[in-house]
């Protein structure tokens, strides 16, 4: 499994849920909700986009909360929460479990987008313009 999950770590919320797994189960997914359960991990929804209930992704996160969450391991095969491991149900009988799994947290972009040469080009011209109107205003005033 790989892809994004967003969390909100102020509200401590999820929000989406991009993840590439095996087909057929491979998509963007729907945000359910997300729970504490008691003090050993937080259980996170997700539905399949466009599907009406399955596949259905569950993410189990140690600790209680998302509030400041900064990244690590996913309850899994490899790291259980008590013997709690998440998964995708692909139906209502099968269940396929995490082997290992975990989040690394992202700063939020803060790049500028560059401007196109045109865009440029199009700013030059109206500043340009602007100088000139401006100048003829001062040249009106004082003459």
């Amino acid at each position: 499994m790989s892809g994004t999950l967003t969390i909100d770590t102020t509200t401590g919320t999820a929000t989406a849920v991009n993840v590439a797994l095996s087909s057929p189960v491979s998509g963007t997914y729907t945000v359910l909700g997300g729970y504490s359960v008691g003090a050993a991990y937080y259980a996170l929804g997700a539905l399949l986009a466009g599907s009406p209930s399955y596949p259905n992704l569950t993410l189990a996160i140690p600790g209680n909360t998302l509030v400041g969450y900064t990244g690590g391991a996913l309850c899994s095969l490899a790291s259980t929460c008590g013997g709690i491991v998440g998964g995708v149900w692909e139906d209502d009988e099968t269940l396929s479990r995490l082997s290992s799994g975990s989040l690394t947290a992202q700063s939020p972009s803060t790049s500028v987008p560059a401007l196109s040469p045109w865009a440029l080009g199009a700013l030059t011209i109206l500043l340009g313009a602007f100088a000139v109107l401006m100048l003829r205003r001062a040249v009106s005033i004082r003459g």
